[in-house]
């Protein structure tokens, strides 16, 4: 990004309830403005153009991209701050990171190192899976759409491009994407799906490497012929490992190029001394960082209140390089401890594991240990007293799902498909059982674990296996896939699907249907089933027969199961709104985050902790919902509902890191 430039006569000054205060930039999607929250936050602020504005299609298009941009939240992703899809001009907000392009600072100091590159690569390989998880294909991933900041390099205008497909497709000769990056079958017109953005991520590779795509340059129809027809230039990649996975990512054919998992492996995703940019980028990436705002200076370090989504300087980033450390902590191995400041301050950071990749498991605390998952692949353990590592378990995909321990068996589900027993002393797998092609997190009653997976062609399934070795008790399949965690409770599993229904938990027999629209999260508390929907909302239902009992309406989707304290039921929406909440349905009061709550509200020791898009684990009274403590973390917390043992705090985040917090009880 060049820069801020002064707003213009037919600029707009405010949008929404953003002031804005210049130019970032304009492109064939709209414009780009630096705005500044209502509470002082800096933010870039997307303005569709007219053309876009008048075509219902692209409305109804940009409204679906917005919401699922929103799910966008891993360790180098997070999630849209505000979106208007329905005003006169269609707008949406990310966080304001300043910074330099990919393309600025090849372009300006030349083609990068092997060693700096490959790292690059391995970033927007972790930044595509994080895109694609949320159902998004980006479709013009270029060197200008690679934005490097002071911790790293980020994606950005993922998912805006498909929403401007239907209006597109109705212009004779369109093509959506860059020429040279764009790959085969979206320049012959066809359906684009991931592997279209590996294609693009492998032109921005030789880039790098060369200081030219491997199409050359010229007019649109001759790339685009060469993109259809005639090899790649890769003879200025002299390195020929790098050289043979640009070639793969180059395929013709979709369905041979590598998946963003294999680039990851193959780059070298997260592995510890990865070196620095090259030292004339850094300083350029530093002297963006100090530039003045236009109308106020704002500090050097620029606080993200959310981040990145579907338009330009949306954030979905991985950090290859940091020039800046975020706190004061000590690094010991993997493991670094906070230097300590007053003793049982509540709120203070007493370690923090680097587990490489996004944590969005919720862990579990069993035998001294915190054990958790991450999208690295590996199940840890870790001392709960210094953070120390005490064994990983490789599971061959990634974990994404909570962990639950029966005994002394770990056990978790994994993107391998396949359900992990794992000796909790020693770390060595015990079973391991496929059950589909991507699994859920467990739920452990008794002797039995329940699970739920999808299966091949959109479809799901639901378990019960033996904890103890992962014998198949019984499998009950469902049309669709879960749709959150399943429900165990006196003797019934609750299960949210396409709607809301219980099986025997003994058998895997219905007792049950209801006709609750998209359910997506249960809890059972007492005889009574909580469970949120698409709708969005909060509905109680009686246990034993399904039947209503009532009803609430949140501002958004409440994806989390709800957690009861006492006689209060709590519960957060996707909005970032915590609710307390009667037996009865009745509200007692409510609290606004700045950040979406993608994961259950934690009731214990005293405190509700919620972990927010904003990059913060709160701490709130639950009397009154006033904040008694937060701490900022270094990604969006969105996934991990945080977890209480003794007087610390335990939570996973999508910056790769597991913290553990003195909860000040």
């Amino acid at each position: 990004m060049a820069g801020v430039g002064p707003l213009e006569a037919d600029d707009p000054r405010r949008v929404g309830r953003y002031v804005l205060l210049g130019r970032l930039g304009a492109g064939g999607m709209g414009r780009v403005y630096l705005g500044r929250s209502p509470g002082g936050s800096l933010v870039a602020v997307k303005v569709v153009h007219a053309a876009y504005a008048s075509d219902e299609r692209f409305r109804e298009r940009f409204r679906r991209e917005v919401t699922a941009a929103r799910a966008v939240s891993g360790a180098f992703t997070a999630p849209v701050i505000d979106a208007d899809p329905d005003a006169a001009s269609p707008w949406l907000v990310t966080a304001y990171l300043p910074g330099v392009s990919l393309q600025e600072a090849v372009k300006s100091h030349g083609p990068w190192p092997v060693p700096v590159a490959a790292a690059l690569g391995a970033a927007l390989a972790e930044a595509l899976l994080s895109i694609h998880r949320a159902g998004i294909v980006h479709r013009d991933l270029k060197p200008s759409n690679v934005m490097l900041a002071v911790d790293g390099p980020r994606v950005i205008d993922f998912g805006i491009a498909r929403a401007a497909d239907a209006a597109a497709i109705t212009r004779t000769g369109a093509v959506l994407g860059t020429p040279g990056y764009l790959a085969p079958e979206q320049a012959l017109g066809e359906e684009t799906g991931p592997a279209g953005d590996v294609f693009a991520l492998g032109a921005v590779l030789v880039f790098t490497l060369t200081g030219n795509g491997p199409f050359g340059s010229g007019p649109m129809q001759q790339m685009l012929y060469r993109v259809v027809h005639e090899p790649p230039r890769l003879d200025g990649v002299t390195d020929p490992r790098l050289r043979a996975l640009a070639a793969a990512c180059l395929h013709k054919d979709p369905a041979l190029r590598p998946a963003p998992t294999d680039l990851l492996r193959e780059l070298g995703g997260g592995a510890a001394g990865v070196p620095r940019p090259p030292a004339p980028v850094a300083a350029q990436i530093e002297r963006a960082a100090a530039a003045r705002i236009p109308t106020r200076s704002v500090p050097r370090r620029v606080v993200l209140a959310g981040a990145g989504g579907a338009a330009a300087a949306a954030l979905a980033a991985g950090t290859v390089w940091a020039l800046t450390r975020p706190d004061g902590t000590v690094t010991t191995g993997d493991t670094e401890v906070a230097t300590p400041t007053r003793p049982g301050r509540p709120g203070r950071l007493l370690w923090r594991y680097d587990a490489s990749l996004a944590v969005r498991s919720t862990p579990a605390v069993a035998r001294g240990l915190v054990l958790v998952g991450g999208e690295s692949g590996r199940l840890y353990a870790l001392d709960t007293a210094s953070g120390r590592p005490r064994w990983q378990y490789a599971a061959g995909g990634e974990i994404t799902t909570g962990v639950a321990v029966a005994g002394d068996v770990v056990i978790t589900g994994c993107a391998d498909g396949a359900v992990h027993g794992v000796d909790v002393r020693t770390g060595r797998r015990r079973w391991r059982r496929r059950v589909g092609v991507e699994t859920f997190t467990p739920v452990v009653s008794g002797a039995s674990v329940y699970v739920a997976a999808r299966t091949q062609g959109d479809a799901g399934v639901i378990v019960r296996l033996a904890a103890a070795d992962g014998a198949l008790r019984w499998r009950h399949a469902t049309v669709k896939p879960v749709a959150g965690a399943l429900a165990v409770a006196d003797g019934m599993v609750v299960v949210p699907d396409e709607t809301l229904y219980a099986l025997d938990a003994g058998s895997g027999s219905y007792q049950w249907r209801t006709d609750v629209d998209r359910a997506i999260g249960t809890a059972v508390w007492g005889r009574t089933v909580y469970c949120g929907t698409e709708v969005p909302t909060l509905q109680a239902r009686d246990l034993g027969s399904g039947g209503p009992r009532w009803a609430f309406e949140p501002d958004d989707k409440i994806r989390g199961p709800v957690t009861r304290a006492g006689n209060v039921l709590y519960a957060a929406d996707e909005s970032g709104t915590v609710y307390a909440l009667e037996e009865s349905g009745r509200q007692r009061w409510r609290a606004q985050l700045s950040g979406a709550v993608l994961a259950p509200v934690t009731a214990a020791a005293g405190l509700l902790y919620v972990g927010a898009g904003d990059k913060r684990l709160y701490a709130l009274n639950p009397t009154t919902g006033s904040i008694v403590w937060s701490y900022e973390t270094g990604d969006a917390i969105a996934g991990s509902a945080a977890v209480v043992s003794g007087r610390s705090v335990f939570v996973g985040g999508t910056d790769g890191y597991v913290y553990a917090f003195h909860s000040g009880a």
